[in-house]
């Protein structure tokens, strides 16, 4: 039996461009290359007892690996080696990338009978269309610069913020992933989703100020969302330039900005480190540490790949859902974070925006319709009284 992302193996060979990709719905995450169930099955949203098992998990496991790369990141700068090199870490956790394509062609030979020879024809129809050399470096690298370019900022960012703090802020990516979605990729507006783009804005507002403007964590709080803006235009920039496809074609493409990574992003870490601007030296290297960001954040995208193929996006975005609360647990316990009113008021108002972003398109302009037909039959009550 195929695994869902499989099944239309034949329409991305006959449309590699993904010319027909479904709209990008803003609960979709980076790497959200699930080809639109719909047009398999029915529109209801129904679950079997297995499909909710496996749902569950995936929540738990992405929630968990969520909150552990950021806990554990920012152990990584505060240790007593005092390690600082953000770019160094970069390198080093992107270039692993490069492991995920063969993980899941072993997957798939597992669990799904292909062999080695079938896993390769299949992936190499990511390159089907352009050819290598037009898909690598002038579709796939400008997309592994802006990933280079937010994980950098992600990580700049623990070293002024608690993690809770970071991964509330970046909730707001879903806003942002919105706002480009309606310019590049002609998402239609709906209130509803608009209303949930000011919630996450005075969120992110009650964070600054909560903060306190013009101190060493507005810093933070300015990195983290640089990093959920330059996030959003990767994940929407992933739509419109590679499209919709199969998990092992996205494994591939995953795997190519690793290579891609490994191979370039060495430049700036000397240069940077040889200027004095980001200094890296193999003494203050908490190796340990280091290795347990990057092995978590190695699975943490093989889960993101593996769960969008068994089972539906939503329940991958409830795991970065579910992984803000429990993110704020650990600091609370782990670091004595005390979280001030406002914290918790723009925490509350992040959550809501971030959730109202869940709900899938049809959902969503149903619900804008009413809203909108209510407060005109409203008005023209009070017009006629």
């Amino acid at each position: 039996m195929e695994l869902p992302a499989e099944q239309s193996e034949n329409h991305i060979k006959n449309n590699p461009n993904g010319d027909h990709r479904p709209s990008v719905d803003s609960y979709d995450l980076a790497i959200d290359y699930r080809n639109d169930k719909s047009k398999a099955q029915p529109s209801k949203f129904s679950l079997t007892w297995k499909e909710t098992v496996i749902g569950v998990i995936v929540i738990i496991l992405l929630a968990v690996s969520f909150s552990l790369v950021n806990q554990f990141g920012k152990n990584l700068y505060a240790s007593e080696k005092n390690f600082t090199s953000v770019t160094f870490y970069t390198w080093f956790a992107i270039s692993t990338y490069i492991f995920i394509f063969p993980i899941t062609s072993l997957v798939m030979m597992v669990f799904n009978g292909y062999n080695l020879q079938q896993c390769h024809r299949k992936a190499k129809l990511l390159f089907y269309e352009h050819g290598i050399l037009n898909t690598v470096f002038l579709r796939i690298l400008p997309l592994t610069f802006l990933l280079n370019t937010a994980i950098i900022s992600n990580f700049y960012a623990l070293q002024f913020i608690a993690p809770s703090d970071f991964t509330t802020i970046f909730s707001s990516v879903s806003a942002f992933v919105y706002i480009l979605s309606i310019k590049l990729l002609k998402e239609p507006f709906i209130w509803i989703r608009a209303g949930a783009v000011c919630l996450s804005i005075t969120g992110v507002v009650l964070f600054a100020y909560a903060d306190g403007f013009g101190t060493f964590a507005m810093i933070g709080v300015l990195l983290a969302l640089s990093s959920a803006i330059i996030s959003a235009l990767y994940r929407v920039s992933i739509k419109l330039i590679i499209g919709f496809r199969p998990m092992i074609q996205v494994s591939l493409f995953i795997s190519t900005i690793g290579a891609l990574t490994l191979s370039l992003s060495w430049i700036p870490v000397i240069i940077l480190s040889s200027t004095g601007v980001d200094e890296n030296l193999w003494s203050s290297i908490p190796w340990e540490t280091l290795f347990i960001v990057v092995g978590i954040s190695l699975a943490d995208n093989c889960l993101l790949i593996f769960g969008i193929a068994v089972t539906y996006p939503i329940f991958i975005s409830l795991g970065a859902l579910f992984g803000l609360p429990l993110n704020s647990i650990i600091d609370a316990i782990a670091r004595n974070l005390i979280f001030t009113e406002a914290k918790i008021f723009g925490t509350m108002l992040l959550i809501a925006g971030f959730a109202i972003l869940l709900i899938p398109t049809g959902k969503a302009q149903n619900i804008s319709k009413k809203i909108t037909n209510f407060i005109l039959c409203k008005n023209h009550k009070d017009e006629v009284l």
